[in-house]
């Protein structure tokens, strides 16, 4: 008989900083999210920040490919030059947000009523 394996998982590094840790570095505040298994190696792990509270916050040029964003509060949250491609922002609170030359595609799911821009280059 032959085994069973699991089918691999992306995982995302550990980090020692905090994710939304004051900007006193040249590095962006939040870790680089990419699958470590072979099976996906290079892919984006899509993080789950489901109801965080990132009101005011500078994601610009972030990779939020695949991330879970239902319920966040983005309110003025920079999101210049971000890359939401296969996001889920459905029930997120967008007042005021900053999207030039964000990317999305047609599986980004945008909270009910709300229209995104013209994609950025």
């Amino acid at each position: 008989m032959g085994s069973i394996s699991a089918a691999p998982t992306c995982t995302a590094p550990t980090s020692a900083r905090p994710i939304f840790s004051p900007l006193s570095s040249s590095a962006p505040p939040w870790p680089t999210l990419t699958c470590a298994t072979p099976a996906c190696a290079g892919r984006p792990a899509g993080a789950n920040l489901r109801g965080a509270n990132l009101a005011g916050a500078d994601l610009t040029s972030a990779d939020l490919r695949g991330a879970t964003l239902v319920g966040a509060d983005l309110t003025a949250a920079d999101l210049t030059d971000v890359d939401l491609a296969g996001a889920n922002l459905a029930a997120a609170e967008l007042a005021g947000v900053a999207l030039t030359g964000a990317r999305y595609a047609d599986d980004t799911r945008w909270p009910f009523g709300f229209t995104p821009p013209a994609e950025g280059p």
